[in-house]
């Protein structure tokens, strides 16, 4: 991840680089039009914003929305937990962008506090889709083991529940 800025206004974004040599192209590609999609598609307050995206022969990239506050993760390292008040709300805002992805039939598919980032005011901002899929592809997902439900963990067929389990769970 970069931190860019666009010299026309001064505004500054954050710029996501994947290398196409590193991984299977049509993989890539796939996860890539998705993430692209979604975010696109997406009119939550609660999902980072897509400002632009393009490729070069080595590399597909993304300018979204800056979160000046960094991860949740990156907080809980330096503060070990966040009150109960602002565990409640970031909690509920984590669930209405979820509610919106949801009632588009799409699995976000990898909650975990390195996906979930702090705009200016503190507000969540859920980011990295690439590992999201639309519910209706019927996938085994893909997800980092400490938040995997136990279908994942069986390698059965998941849905929109892995979501609240990675978020409960």
């Amino acid at each position: 991840m970069y931190l860019v800025r666009q010299k026309s206004n001064s505004g500054t974004f954050a710029m996501k680089k994947i290398s196409k040599s590193k991984f299977d192209p049509l993989k890539t590609l796939k996860y890539v039009k998705s993430e692209q999609k979604i975010l696109s598609e997406s009119c939550s307050p609660f999902i980072i914003k897509l400002k632009s995206s393009f490729q070069t022969d080595r590399c597909f990239y993304m300018v979204t929305q800056f979160a000046p506050a960094g991860d949740i993760a990156h907080y809980l390292s330096l503060k070990h937990n966040f009150s109960e008040e602002t565990s409640r709300i970031l909690s509920a805002e984590i669930l209405v962008a979820l509610e919106h992805l949801h009632s588009r039939e799409i699995v976000y598919g990898d909650l975990k506090p390195e996906n979930v980032l702090l705009d200016h005011e503190g507000h969540v901002l859920l980011a990295d889709f690439g590992l999201s899929w639309h519910e209706k592809e019927q996938q085994n997902c893909q997800t980092t083991d400490e938040f995997m439900s136990p279908e994942q963990i069986l390698g059965k067929k998941v849905d929109k529940t892995v979501d609240f389990w990675a978020l409960v769970g």
